[in-house]
């Protein structure tokens, strides 16, 4: 166990830059350019409300809790989510690229003869990588974003009370965790879907001696032209997509018959309520979700494999 957390730390510390960095960066911009907008430079705008004659970002919280008290607190919420976006744009590249090159780069400025001559199996190396990259990056851009939300709540409101709106407005705390449960939720669905994909790069990173952006992304390309031209069939493309995002039908199945969207708190009941977690468990028990694990594992497998003759 303590050989495997200090081969997690020295990944995660290896890809500071992009894993850390990154997103604090892009939040810091955003942070920016919403405080510089609410002390007046730009426009402030909530739903249908006429804002021609606002004049400061505290007036229009004033205005808005007279008029939207009820949507407000989902408002503030999305919102801040809607900051978060360039952070959350950035994650599945991170990740994407993080796996292609994590055991190619090891063969190309061969330190992977460094890493043979330490006590540690190339299961461990590979599981390390895979962790790393799909679990603790993404916890991490999580932790960065939640305190961008906060820092966020923290400066708005210091705006607020010098232009003598209400700060109280700006902490919905409870819509707030709702949002980073429910969306922590998906993304462990998400990143179980996408598994067999992910195990994919993994190993053609593993296996590929140059160019291994092509070799990740020709061959199933090359298969899904193959399938269309002799079989007149989409199946592969079709199960490619079902992991990449289409499992959400799934989930949507369960609950497009409730869902009833007059404004963001309806938006935000929609996403954390029941019925979205029981879609969630709805897709525990698909043939296509069970069956990508074992292609995932098929390909770690193979991961772990090509590395053992990497020499």
């Amino acid at each position: 166990m303590n050989t495997m957390k200090a081969l997690i730390k020295r990944e995660y510390l290896e890809g500071w830059n992009y894993y850390v960095r990154l997103p604090a960066i892009l939040l810091a911009l955003t942070i920016f350019f919403v405080v510089l907008t609410v002390m007046g430079v730009g426009n402030v705008q909530f739903g249908d409300m006429d804002i021609r004659n606002i004049e400061s970002f505290g007036e229009a919280l004033t205005l808005a809790q007279a008029k939207e008290s009820d949507q407000l607190p989902a408002a503030i919420t999305l919102g801040y989510w809607a900051m978060s976006a360039l952070a959350w744009g950035a994650l599945p590249f991170v990740v994407f690229f993080s796996l292609l090159g994590t055991l190619y780069e090891e063969r190309r400025d061969r330190s992977i003869l460094f890493f043979k001559s330490l006590p540690v199996t190339d299961w461990q190396e590979v599981l390390a990588k895979l962790v790393t990259i799909v679990i603790i990056v993404p916890i991490g851009f999580f932790a960065i974003i939640m305190t961008a939300h906060i820092l966020t709540a923290m400066l708005l409101s210091g705006v607020a009370l010098v232009q003598g709106g209400p700060v109280s407005v700006l902490w919905p705390l409870g819509t707030m965790i709702g949002g980073w449960v429910a969306f922590g939720a998906y993304y462990i669905l998400a990143i179980l879907w996408a598994l067999p994909l992910l195990a994919w790069v993994l190993a053609v990173s593993a296996y590929a001696n140059r160019a291994p952006f092509l070799f990740a992304v020709l061959p199933p390309i090359v298969v899904m032209v193959a399938e269309e031209v002799f079989f007149d069939s989409n199946y592969f493309l079709e199960w490619v997509g079902l992991h990449m995002g289409g499992w959400q039908g799934l989930v949507f199945e369960v609950v497009h018959g409730n869902v009833d969207i007059d404004g963001p708190a309806d938006i935000l009941r929609y996403l954390t309520t029941g019925e979205m977690f029981q879609g969630f468990l709805r897709s525990f028990v698909q043939v296509e979700f069970l069956f990508g694990l074992l292609v995932a594992a098929g390909f770690i497998y193979a991961s772990v494999r090509l590395r053992q003759r990497s020499l």
